[in-house]
């Protein structure tokens, strides 16, 4: 299906859906879900942040065993590899190859995919969640597991990932088939996954956090898988989810969950106690709220405004970067513009939120001022990066009171809070 939608009077350049689900199981994503224009359905931009999804009724996940998945069960390697821990993994031609602490290989497995291998090559130890193939301890017993997102070049594929024991069986596969349904629009999968995180438990076993997005629209599925392939949580948001962290907040252990807001086009945060991630991202435009959804939410909501380097550009701030200190204080970086190769936003906004949830500062990333000066001399802006006139509303956010979005400032906000961060 092709669109042709006017946005601020502009027309919006937009692409084959077959590209475009192409380029977003490719792992290149550049930007976040489109949002409202005025009576119209979003459709994709090059400058418009994230691609926007919706869904349908309900449909239990798979979670598919190793009968499900015969096209996997071969396995080459020498026998002297037996009992060898894999320390690395590559995907060669259609094969899952996982590699020893020497480089050697240890065993190789079919797909029944044909990999895009541009996805698996890039290895992303920043903590975007970016990387397709990860190599982690996931029972905390010392024997590693090999953690495989699936990349296709085809658009007709399998989606989700596949865990491997360090033998080489396939342990479990999440493939999510789930429907469901924002506002009036009915949306199925595949769900494909567009960021990965393992996070250590309490126990010290390890979960895998995935944010799975559907090709083009907005509803993004996060789920929380253990280490036996059962799904502990699952959450809706109605904006690309970027990051995932855990941290102690007011002595209590809390899951972090970043991202974008389609109905605000701001940078998004959702705040859960651990082991209670559930429910969908609240709204307060019915297109926008989840109508199948379990009950349930996060215990707090804040939505970071959207600058005018993201609104020149058509497109979204996103919540990139969440980080915590000993204190319960929480760092997030709400980037904005596109970004760079490393999939960082090389501009956006750090704020600063205490232990109480209140907008404690903010400040600029260097390449803010970069930017809008490329911005002011092209002539798409029409002040200096000095001025605060290009802050929508200064020093501060939203928070959802049950209702609504209430405005939440900076106690004290002075001009100095705008200062560029070093």
């Amino acid at each position: 299906m092709r669109r042709q939608e006017r946005l601020h009077g502009r027309p919006i350049v937009y692409a084959l859906r077959s590209e475009l689900i192409a380029w977003s199981q490719s792992g290149q994503l550049r930007d976040k879900p489109p949002t409202d224009t005025p009576d119209q359905v979003e459709a994709p931009s090059p400058t418009s942040p994230a691609i926007s999804t919706h869904a349908a009724g309900r449909v239990a996940l798979s979670v598919i065993g190793l009968v499900a998945l015969a096209g996997l069960v071969y396995v080459t390697g020498p026998s002297s590899s037996a009992g060898k821990q894999p320390v690395d993994a590559i995907v060669e031609s259609r094969a899952l190859v996982a590699l020893g602490a020497n480089g050697e290989r240890l065993w190789a497995r079919d797909l029944d995919f044909e990999p895009s291998q541009v996805t698996y090559t890039k290895r992303d130890e920043s903590g975007f969640g970016m990387t397709r193939l990860l190599v982690t301890d996931l029972d905390n017993d010392g024997s590693n597991e090999i953690v495989l997102a699936i990349s296709s070049v085809g658009v007709k594929g399998r989606q989700g990932y596949r865990v491997f024991d360090a033998d080489g069986t396939l342990r479990y596969a999440i493939e999510p088939s789930d429907h469901v349904v924002f506002g009036d629009e009915e949306f199925a999968g595949p769900w494909a996954a567009y960021r990965m995180f393992v996070v250590e438990n309490p126990d010290r076993t390890r979960s895998i956090w995935t944010a799975f997005i559907h090709s083009l629209y907005f509803p993004t599925l996060l789920l929380e898988v253990d280490r036996k392939g059962r799904i502990n949580s699952k959450y809706w948001s109605n904006g690309y989810i970027e990051q995932v962290e855990v941290a102690n907040i007011r002595d209590r252990r809390r899951v972090l969950v970043g991202g974008t807001n389609n109905e605000t086009r701001g940078g998004s945060l959702a705040i859960f106690d651990y082991g209670k991630v559930a429910g969908s991202a609240p709204a307060s435009k019915p297109r926008f709220q989840c109508k199948t959804c379990e009950a349930g939410g996060p215990e707090l909501f804040v939505v970071f405004p959207r600058q005018c380097i993201a609104e020149t550009l058509a497109g979204q701030a996103a919540v990139e970067v969440i980080r915590h200190d000993a204190g319960g204080r929480v760092f997030v970086f709400a980037g904005e513009g596109p970004r760079g190769d490393t999939g960082e936003f090389p501009s956006g906004v750090w704020y600063t939120v205490n232990p109480a949830i209140e907008l404690s500062s903010m400040q600029f990333a260097p390449g803010s001022s970069i930017l809008h000066r490329k911005l002011e001399n092209d002539g798409r802006l029409d002040h200096s990066f000095s001025s605060p006139i290009h802050l929508s509303d200064p020093g501060t956010m939203l928070k959802w009171d049950g209702t609504g979005f209430a405005s939440v400032r900076i106690q004290n906000f002075t001009p100095q809070n705008l200062t560029p961060r070093r």
